[in-house]
């Protein structure tokens, strides 16, 4: 019985002894490299904010009063904000591999609006004025060099 409680008593203590608050931190550190090799996490403030500027011009513009067909505006563009956003980072030194991509962009965004206008006169509208409403004319100081 003796044996069994300083068993006991023994476990107990070296329990407690490995739970103590009395642990040292680790104060190490992780930086980011420095080089262009870096990938920049995305930015969806800044998405949500260039799409914002973009689309409220554009909504303004073409006179569009429905709330349902504003909406259906805001999130096309901020899906064309967030696409440009990710080119930027992917293609930033390669021009000949981002002017491919900016031509899919462009096609993409078309089908995109071409489903949210169903007028035929409005997507008319946005094709003859599209340069109006490019991503790289609503990039404030923080997206340049994104």
């Amino acid at each position: 019985m003796r044996n069994s409680l300083f068993l006991l008593v023994g476990t107990a203590a070296l329990s407690l002894a490995s739970c103590s608050q009395e642990k040292s931190t680790d104060t190490a550190s992780t930086t980011a490299p420095a080089d262009a090799t870096a990938v920049a996490m995305p930015d969806t403030a800044s998405y949500r904010s260039r799409s914002s500027r973009v689309s409220e011009k554009f909504i303004t513009d073409m006179k569009i009063t429905d709330p349902a067909m504003q909406s259906k505006v805001r999130t096309a563009y901020y899906n064309r904000s967030k696409r440009y956003g990710e080119l930027k980072s992917k293609y930033g030194t390669d021009t000949t591999g981002m002017a491919g991509a900016m031509r899919q962009y462009n096609t993409d965004t078309d089908t995109e609006f071409q489903g949210v206008l169903t007028d035929p006169a409005q997507y008319q509208s946005y094709q003859s004025s599209r340069s109006n409403y490019d991503e790289s004319n609503y990039l404030d100081n923080t997206d340049a060099g994104a």
